[in-house]
């Protein structure tokens, strides 16, 4: 466990970059599902 906080820490401290690009990939992917979702429910209604 501590071993997993120390990583933690060296990840938040050295690269808080790469934690934006990894939250900002997050964020993108969730987006584009729930358009997708939303893009099949209008399909199955329109038919």
């Amino acid at each position: 466990m501590t071993e997993l906080t120390e990583l933690a820490e060296l990840l938040l401290s050295a690269s808080p970059t790469v934690l934006a690009l990894l939250l900002g990939l997050l964020a993108v992917s969730i987006c584009g599902f729930a358009l997708f979702l939303v893009y099949r429910v209008i399909q199955g209604r329109g038919e």
